[in-house]
């Protein structure tokens, strides 16, 4: 698999069924390796993007860089076969509630931190910034990219308390997250999504745990029940007095594969929209009553 997707990288050239093949391959791998398989996401939407095209096709930067990068981690190998433990240990677990708004020009991320007792630790409340993500805007209106915003603000919350890398945390550390948007707790129990920019957030999700040796369980609460972490992003800070809040700068941030993937992100989405968007060319020699039922589809 290594030399495959090094080949791959290196080339940035390949037909659509080689591609397939080796992905085919590279999934079922996946199947055991739990922190790699988000990167895999891309690769399977370019795969279907494509599906039936002939000839050498020019394989996307952003693709290209997601080779690379497992290339280098199956070669390296580290914790690549360390599978998470069985069971939970006992005692007491991090817990935060985290929740993110969307008007038609704006983006708010919200989100605390509480005790075993329920009250609360520390607390974060942050404008999305326009200039370092451009994303939230790629579709015109932000609201269609909430549940992207709703998973920063848990990825947010993982980065500001879960034990970073370096910290030399030899036990794993479990933690609980509660959130409104269920479609973000699927996405992050198979460790997989197509969509964009919400696969990205999975990639750093995954390589953040890992190196924190985390374990994460996002639940999913109504949003009735999350009412806290709701007011955080409105800017309703009357129950939060007297509770340490906690500043959080995206560009002092230490990303681990976010932003090098960003800077390719926009160009491949675009590639993948126009290969999608392509018409397929029929044969000239079909019935005319077959024609129109494969052009109407």
């Amino acid at each position: 698999m290594c030399n495959w997707v090094g080949s791959l990288a290196a080339s940035g050239k390949v037909t659509q069924k080689v591609f397939e093949q080796g992905l085919g391959r590279l999934g079922f791998s996946a199947s055991a390796l739990l922190w790699e398989r988000p990167f895999l996401a891309p690769l399977y939407s370019w795969n279907a993007a494509v599906r039936g095209k002939r000839g050498t096709l020019r394989i996307p930067a952003m693709l290209r860089a997601i080779l690379l990068f497992l290339a280098d981690r199956i070669k390296a190998g580290g914790d690549l076969h360390t599978p998470p433990p069985l069971g939970r240990l006992d005692g007491e677990h991090l817990l935060f509630f985290t929740d993110a708004k969307a008007t038609e020009h704006s983006a708010w991320i919200g989100g605390y931190r509480q005790d075993s007792q329920g009250k609360i630790v520390e607390w974060f409340s942050e404008e999305v910034d326009r200039e370092w993500a451009p994303w939230i805007f790629l579709k015109r209106d932000p609201k269609r990219v909430i549940a992207s915003l709703e998973l920063l603000a848990s990825l947010v919350a993982v980065k500001l308390w879960a034990p970073r890398e370096g910290q030399k945390n030899t036990a794993t550390c479990f933690l609980r997250g509660k959130t409104d948007n269920q479609s973000n707790t699927y996405a992050l129990s198979k460790w997989m999504s197509t969509k964009f920019p919400l696969t990205l957030l999975i990639m750093e999700f995954s390589e953040t745990l890992r190196l924190g040796r985390c374990e994460l369980s996002l639940e999913w609460i109504a949003r009735d029940f999350n009412q806290l972490a709701d007011d955080l992003t409105n800017g309703k800070f009357e129950k939060f007095e007297g509770f340490p809040r906690v500043r959080w700068d995206p560009k002092r941030e230490k990303w681990l594969v976010l932003e090098t993937f960003l800077k390719h992100a926009s160009d491949s989405h675009s590639e993948l929209m126009k290969e999608k968007q392509t018409k397929r060319v029929l044969p000239k020699k079909l019935p005319k009553s077959k024609r129109q039922k494969l052009e109407k589809w």
